[in-house]
């Protein structure tokens, strides 16, 4: 017999679906970020992700926001590359290393 899944809280699923969101960024690109496709990866229904993301820009808006806290280089870069207010107003070092992730060099 299986055991009853636990319901997540509502601050915790809003999380889930962020760090699905976060790491659908990071393997297909922050701009093919879509409501439907990180709903897909994250387990829930697209009105369900679109209930704490209302729109795709605030689901960009957050994804950029927490790619930049966690310095995840390649999503900042490409915030950069597609001038992202978030990832411009980064620190100067995150983006100076994000940056090079663009051109592939290393320090």
């Amino acid at each position: 017999m299986t055991q009853p899944t636990r319901r997540l809280s509502p601050a915790d699923r809003k999380a889930a679906i962020l760090e699905a969101a976060l790491n659908l960024a990071q393997l297909e690109g922050y701009p093919r970020l879509t409501i439907q496709r990180v709903a897909r990866v994250a387990s829930v229904s697209p009105a369900l992700c679109s209930h704490y993301f209302w729109t795709v820009e605030v689901l960009l808006e957050a994804v950029m926001t927490e790619a930049v806290r966690r310095n995840v280089l390649s999503v900042v870069a490409e915030g950069l590359a597609h001038r992202h207010p978030v990832a411009i107003a980064a620190p100067s070092a995150l983006k100076q290393a994000a940056a090079m992730t663009l051109v592939g060099v290393s320090e």
